[in-house]
């Protein structure tokens, strides 16, 4: 079994991003995810068993203000496995795509109730988290 859950969110408007930093937040949170990956996936089709569990963000689904980057990254990766998955299932590798949503912790240096003070903030309705789990094979 594999747990990927590479990934960190840096948050801003898009125009103050550096190239590198748009490309900082790809490397972790996209090509980490594959290339870890890519490095167990021989062993698991050799086996013709697995789980491969990727942790992504309800961002991957829907982005907000001041997370465009973020959201771009984990939108990549949730059409990255959407294919991959397809790839693996008729070898009896199954996929996991865990969608967690905004929770109550100091990820990022913010808090929930900071978000929902932020005027653009669609994120977080309530303390209660959005996640969505999503399976193949």
């Amino acid at each position: 079994m594999l747990v990927n859950n590479a990934g960190y969110a840096e948050l801003g408007f898009f125009e103050t991003f550096t190239d590198a930093a748009v490309r900082r937040q790809f490397e972790v949170n996209l090509f980490g995810t594959m290339n870890v990956a890519r490095a167990v996936a021989p062993h698991m089709r050799e086996r013709r068993s697995g789980l491969i569990v990727t942790i992504s963000s309800v961002s991957g689904l829907v982005s907000n203000s001041g997370g465009a980057v973020y959201s771009a990254s984990k939108f990549a990766v949730e059409g990255w496995m959407e294919g991959f998955a397809q790839e693996l299932a008729p070898l009896g590798v199954r996929s996991l795509l865990v969608e967690p949503g905004m929770l109550a912790h100091r990820f990022h240096g913010w808090q929930v109730g900071e978000l929902r003070q932020h005027r653009h903030s669609r994120l977080c309705r309530g303390d209660r988290a959005v996640s969505r789990v999503r399976g193949r094979g």
